[in-house]
């Protein structure tokens, strides 16, 4: 099921992909590239390091 996000600017997103893929594509758009790679490296780390506590 869709999920609708509601930004401060007025606008409003439809997420339609999984929640990682959605949330780089909005930074890219809003913030740029160098913030959206931050941001994906970062939930890249999280979750290598839920993988490696779940075992």
């Amino acid at each position: 099921m869709a999920e609708t996000i509601y930004l401060l600017d007025g606008s409003r997103e439809i997420v339609f992909t999984e929640k990682d893929v959605f949330i780089e594509r909005l930074i890219r758009e809003k913030l740029g590239d160098d913030a959206a790679r931050f941001v994906s490296e970062y939930i890249k780390e999280i979750k290598e390091e839920a993988e490696y506590a779940l075992g």
